[in-house]
């Protein structure tokens, strides 16, 4: 992970279950929503973290529509 300065995050995605956003510094944020928890990581982790939920959410039978939003406001 390059390192730039923090600042201001970028959402790329928000729904009722999780928000994910972006630091300037290239840090991927990952907010649980239900439990509060928030998991911060390169974005080469945050893709094999998608790949294995993707993975998780089929095996379990994701026939839900699945509608993230993305929004491009940012947050501090």
């Amino acid at each position: 992970m390059s390192r730039r300065p923090c600042g201001k995050h970028i959402i790329l995605s928000d729904n009722d279950g999780a928000r994910v956003s972006q630091c300037p510094c290239g840090a991927v944020h990952v907010l649980v929503k239900a439990s509060g928890v928030t998991m911060q990581m390169d974005e080469e982790r945050f893709h094999k973290l998608g790949l294995a939920v993707m993975g998780a959410v089929s095996a379990i039978g994701g026939s839900r529509s699945m509608q993230p939003t993305t929004p491009t406001r940012t947050i501090n």
